[in-house]
């Protein structure tokens, strides 16, 4: 872990008004904007295999699971050959070591986590949900589907994924769901748990927020969004044992051949003299292409 320690300069922050604010900083908050960066190292290619706990019938051979090979490479001592030099040795202090080289007896669902309530403030999506034929705030239609789909979520269910204006109370807010099922009890809800599907949002005309672009600091009306995030489970969570083959440790895919290739350009084509005149830039390159297609007279 590496430690990275910043002074920031609060100068700008403080009151320089001619009464008792003078020297204090009166900011009620201060936003600071954090840039992290992570680098990973591709160690390469990598082969997904079921997961088949020690003991048990392996359906492809149809015999019981044989990690032999596995613990001649890595010996009683923690020691590991590499193929590619028999001499170098990789020592762990892990010992003693598990075959299965994981939690015994777990399942897929020990890992599985409830999804948690997600908010916060984004740029409106209103130009999104307009309906064609309408200019004005009459474009927005309550209850006119804009868009609609059909849907699986996480768990399995199948809906029509649809996404529409829910209400409008003069733009205070206007409320509006992106890709929702319609038959959720808690499409509209504001307080967590949020809709169980899509994204709800909120688009406030009277209240506004600063924020910085390219042209400089401007004004948009502040949009709320609301979303349930899917957690854990058997759509994006899989038990296998990853399998590295030595041979093709940090080989990320397959080898490219990337061929340069010259098209002659025909005799016939009218400029192709010029064209080929153009690339000339001194007389040593005009002796040397010379080609037959001109000569060069020395006098």
């Amino acid at each position: 872990m590496e430690i990275i320690k910043k002074k920031i300069l609060l100068e700008k922050l403080r009151s320089r008004s001619y009464d008792s604010t003078w020297g204090t900083i009166t900011a009620t908050s201060i936003n600071i904007l954090f840039e992290i960066n992570q680098s990973i190292k591709d160690l390469g290619a990598y082969q997904p295999y079921d997961y088949i706990k020690k003991g048990e019938i392996n359906p492809e051979t149809g015999k019981l699971v044989d990690y032999t090979s596995l613990i001649n490479k890595i010996g009683a001592d923690g020691t590991f050959e590499f193929i590619n030099n028999p001499n170098a040795m990789f020592t762990t202090n892990k010992t003693p070591y598990n075959y299965d080289t994981r939690y015994d007896d777990k399942k897929l669902s020990d890992y599985y986590q409830t999804g948690f309530s997600i908010s916060g403030i984004t740029d409106d999506k209103l130009e999104s949900f307009s309906s064609y034929g309408f200019t004005g705030n009459d474009k927005y239609k309550i209850g006119k589907v804009i868009e609609v789909d059909l849907f699986q979520n996480y768990t399995g269910k199948t809906f029509l994924a649809s996404s529409l204006v829910l209400s409008n109370n003069n733009f205070n807010p206007i409320t509006y769901v992106h890709m929702g099922d319609l038959n959720d009890n808690r499409l509209s809800e504001t307080t967590p748990p949020y809709l169980n599907d899509g994204i709800l949002y909120e688009t406030f005309n009277s209240t506004t927020r600063s924020v910085k672009t390219e042209f400089g600091t401007e004004e948009i009306p502040l949009t709320k969004f609301y979303f349930k995030g899917q957690g854990l489970n058997n759509s994006n969570l899989d038990m296998s044992a990853l399998t590295r083959e030595e041979y093709l440790l940090y080989i990320t895919e397959e080898p490219k051949v990337e061929s340069e290739v010259f098209i002659e350009r025909g005799g016939t084509i009218i400029f192709a003299k010029h064209g080929r005149m153009a690339e000339i830039n001194n007389l040593t390159q005009l002796e040397k292409y010379g080609n037959g297609l001109y000569k060069i007279n020395k006098v």
